[in-house]
């Protein structure tokens, strides 16, 4: 397969939709104005490579018609931001995934899969990632853990990296050597092929911690607690009606002690 084919093959998700965004030079807020907007026909290999070439920026919505996905992302609206120091935390944690910049500096991270896997996983997954990361409201992609094709939904899309790669201001950043690299669209498709995992794999991943300290709590709640500050375990007391997260906070007083026996506990409310 060309570079066209591959990215599309990457980028895999709703078969009947793609999105399109046109940018004009205007910023708001540090971000840079785009008109955004789905059309209701299949991302297709001319389309990838009018993007690759600079005619038609498009994105790829993650979720498929079943309900699931093969790619996933975490979208970074933060202006200015530190990509490098953005990789070095995600290699911390072992993070299987690509660092690419967005249109207006900020960050999209690709995760990629050898399987397709239930969205709402990859979104419970995903967002223990983000909190570890200290950008616990950025956005998730896909955006749904369900969408009703029926009802005529197709879910929200992400804009792809390598729009005009020529001279793309959307590149993958990599480290290599020690050294933080602008990578080119085929060392982009290299690292995919590298940072690729299974599911399961992806989703027993342990976040700076355990993977089963504390089940029978939220996930932000676990990795809150599994990354800890320092000594110091800072957490939300988080409460659902879900009988299976009702607590007291004593009990989760009792249980975190019993994990940390030398930590401090801060209760944050």
């Amino acid at each position: 397969m060309n570079l066209a084919e591959q990215l599309l093959e990457a980028f895999k998700g709703f078969s009947g939709a793609h999105g399109q965004t046109e940018v004009s030079q205007e910023r708001t807020a540090g971000k840079q104005k785009a008109k955004s907007f789905i059309v209701r026909n299949p991302l297709t290999l001319e389309l990838i490579e009018g993007h690759i070439n600079g005619r038609k920026g498009v994105g790829a919505i993650p979720i498929n018609e079943q309900n699931k996905c093969r790619f996933g992302a975490l979208d970074i609206d933060l202006y200015p931001l530190d990509h490098n120091e953005l990789i070095d935390k995600l290699a911390e944690f072992n993070v299987p995934c690509v660092v690419c910049r967005s249109k207006s500096g900020g960050a999209h991270i690709f995760f990629f899969f050898k399987e397709w896997m239930n969205a709402g996983d990859f979104r419970d997954k995903a967002a223990e990632i983000s909190s570890a990361l200290g950008h616990g409201r950025c956005e998730i992609f896909p955006k749904q853990e369900q969408i009703l094709v029926e009802r005529g939904d197709v879910g929200n899309f992400i804009n792809l990296p390598y729009f005009d790669s020529e001279q793309t201001l959307r590149y993958a950043i990599i480290r290599r050597e020690g050294a933080y690299v602008e990578a080119s669209l085929q060392e982009f498709i290299e690292e995919i092929d590298r940072v690729k995992v299974l599911p399961k794999d992806f989703l027993t991943l342990p976040i700076g911690g355990p993977v089963d300290l504390l089940p029978n709590y939220i996930p932000c709640l676990r990795t809150k607690l599994a990354i800890g500050v320092g000594k110091t375990v800072i957490f939300p007391i988080a409460v659902s009606k879900h009988p299976k997260f009702v607590s007291t906070i004593n009990s989760i007083k009792y249980e975190v002690a019993e994990s940390y026996s030398d930590s401090k506990i801060a209760d944050v409310f």
